[in-house]
């Protein structure tokens, strides 16, 4: 599986995968998932807010 992310709040995304469900092979969004890092970003993050 290939997997690809973009954000305009950031100037570096990284996606790492930590585990896989074995059933289908799709991404598993909990702990022991996948991570998605945003780094440089070029605001705070604010709950709620939309770009």
């Amino acid at each position: 599986m290939t997997a690809s992310l973009r954000a305009v709040i950031s100037g570096m995304v990284s996606i790492h995968e930590t585990k896989k469900n074995p059933a289908d092979d799709t991404p598993a969004f909990e702990p022991g998932g996948y991570l998605a890092m945003l780094m440089q970003l070029q605001s705070p993050l604010v709950e709620g807010a939309e770009s």
